[in-house]
């Protein structure tokens, strides 16, 4: 991020030179007409002789290169409709900086089709916030990380919680699941020991096609990490005559 902030002038000049459109920097944080809990900072404003537009400044790894190779990623598509939709305009554009040294620049247009789903499911949002109704858990990795943020101490002082008849179920299949976690790992380790064995001393081996593995040397330098707890999750077998 702190990168992002300092390289986006760059960026910016170097979408207005190769698209010969005028930049401004927007003076303040932008709201919507009829819904003043949506709100919208754009990066830059552009004009091209004909309209104005939303543009939006972006920095990325070369390994995430392929992901504009089509398009912008949704996330980011999202982000700019939703500003679209703030500004009343009806095209945005994007300027990223790909590895420190690829531009690329794509316009989008608006989407009221879907402007109109993403303002339905933001307004539920909106409400769940002031309301304090937590949003659903589900499996996304954001979901683990807030609820080990969440709850990230017991309180040992707590009554046990007892669980509804739908977690019998889901026990079974975490069970299931582990169990073809292992089953999964140790025939992986078996793979791996295999080529290991078949490399040998050789740092390479080549497969008919030309792909192949390597089997290199890394390097990692000793340091020295403050003691930290943290939760785990173990299934608790059932006492006799429970």
């Amino acid at each position: 991020m702190e990168f992002g902030q300092l390289l986006e002038p760059v960026i910016a000049d170097k979408y207005a030179k190769v698209t010969g459109r005028d930049l401004t920097i927007p003076d303040a944080i932008y709201q919507h007409d009829s819904y003043d809990w949506m709100i919208g900072n754009p990066d830059r404003l552009f004009n091209d002789g004909k309209e104005d537009g939303v543009l939006e400044i972006k920095t990325t790894g070369a390994f995430h290169a392929a992901d504009w190779t089509e398009e912008p990623p949704v996330h980011y598509q999202i982000q700019l409709q939703h500003l679209l939709a703030i500004c009343g305009l009806a095209r945005g554009s994007f300027a990223v900086l790909i590895g420190g040294q690829k531009f690329h620049w794509r316009d989008v247009e608006r989407n009221d089709r879907f402007i109109s789903l993403l303002i339905e499911k933001e307004e539920q949002f909106w409400d769940c916030v002031q309301r304090d109704i937590p949003p659903p858990v589900d499996a996304s990795k954001s979901t683990a990380e807030a609820l080990a943020r969440l709850y990230a101490a017991p309180d040992e002082s707590a009554e046990p919680v007892m669980l509804g008849l739908e977690f019998i179920d889901m026990a079974d299949r975490r069970r299931e699941l582990l169990s073809a976690i292992k089953d999964a790992e140790t025939e992986l380790l078996g793979i791996n020991n295999a080529i290991k064995a078949a490399l040998g001393d050789s740092v390479f081996g080549y497969l008919p096609d030309g792909s192949g593995f390597s089997w290199k040397m890394q390097h990692r330098e000793s340091y020295t990490v403050s003691s930290a707890g943290y939760r785990v999750l173990r299934e608790v077998k059932a006492k006799k005559g429970m």
